[in-house]
């Protein structure tokens, strides 16, 4: 398999079929990750406070107009409304993310195989299939969730067979102090070292698996149990190619995020001088922020979910190109024979 010619291809793809951007896009906004900051914020009795005494409007305007509820009712009205909210939001994020990744698989297949494609052609392509690649991720993410829980009990274990022989030979006496230390120190490392290469291992079978699993699901209609079947037999069938395309989409994130965190440091120290220097000036704390850090924080957003978008249409169409090659491994050679005929 020609990696470099994979990787050329789908950034190729992906600068010309801009509609990728737009179901990347959606998705990481959709997906809570992928470069969105995560925006939270606390509720304390201060912020019920504040609104009695309103920098805007007439005197005593909301004391008219707005019902003044008891402590208790007011954080019940608030926790009901967040909770309805959040199951909106979850339902919308469901749908919006799983058709723009299906969108996205079906768009790269479809040009490869028509030289054509559409924004609707995705998106309706998408839509069929978001339940099923809902499901799918949400069957692989509970077994995820079991083996991790089963890890955790055996590193408390292994935990446990560091500290206690540890203790024990602490209590013998000083001379059986550097021992002690040495044992921790050796086991303990090597329990790290074990332990991080059981994640790099889980994270390589679930991104394989869960990839896989989804182009199975969109491009030859498997149901939700066989694309996850399918999945698993393709990826040990093919271990080494795709093991390698893991690899490579891993040092690509290490250099993202090396390049990405001095430009984050860089707009929080921008950040923190603007502010600075606007208080220094007399300006009240909330309005600087209000002026200089709400639009700097949605440009932030802004470009972040642009980058975002973009890489995980690249990521989308490496893995679909990579699919399609080693599920028609003769295809590209049949197509060179076939070539100087049909000239």
């Amino acid at each position: 398999m020609e990696y470099g010619r994979i990787l050329k291809r789908a950034w190729s793809l992906v600068w010309r079929y801009k509609i990728l951007w737009i179901l990347g896009i959606a998705a990481v906004i959709f997906s809570g990750n992928g470069g969105i900051p995560n925006l939270q914020y606390r509720l304390s009795a201060s912020d019920f406070q504040g609104w009695q005494n309103l920098p805007w409007g007439f005197p005593g305007l909301q004391n008219r107009f707005i019902p003044r509820l008891p402590d208790s009712g007011a954080l019940a009205i608030i926790a009901l409304i967040a909770i309805l909210f959040g199951l909106v939001l979850a339902v919308v994020s469901v749908i919006v993310r799983y058709t723009s990744i299906g969108g996205m698989i079906h768009i790269v297949n479809e040009v490869e195989e028509t030289a054509d494609t559409s924004l609707r052609s995705g998106v309706r392509k998408g839509w069929s299939q978001l339940l099923r690649l809902f499901v799918i991720d949400l069957l692989i993410g509970v077994g995820t969730l079991i083996v991790t829980i089963a890890l955790i009990i055996v590193f408390l274990i292994g935990l446990a067979i560091v500290i206690v022989p540890a203790v024990l030979i602490f209590q013998t006496g000083e001379a059986w102090a550097a021992l002690g230390i040495i044992w921790i120190i050796g086991t303990g490392l090597v329990w790290l070292l074990l332990l991080v290469a059981v994640a790099i291992v889980m994270s390589f079978a679930v991104t394989l698996l869960r990839e896989f699993a989804f182009r199975f699901s969109v491009l030859e209609g498997r149901d939700i149990f066989k694309s996850i079947g399918d999945a698993y037999t393709f990826t040990r069938k093919n271990l080494r190619q795709v093991g390698l395309m893991w690899l490579i989409l891993l040092g690509i994130n290490l250099a993202l995020s090396i390049i990405a965190t001095p430009l984050i440091i860089l707009v929080s120290v921008l950040f923190g001088v603007i502010v600075a220097v606007t208080m220094n000036a007399g300006m009240n704390q909330s309005l600087a922020l209000l002026i200089f850090g709400v639009p700097l924080l949605l440009l932030v957003i802004a470009v972040a979910a642009l980058v975002g978008g973009v890489y995980t249409a690249f990521v989308s169409s490496i893995w679909t190109l990579t699919f399609r090659e080693l599920r028609q491994p003769q295809a590209p050679a049949q197509a060179q024979i076939e070539a100087p005929a049909v000239e």
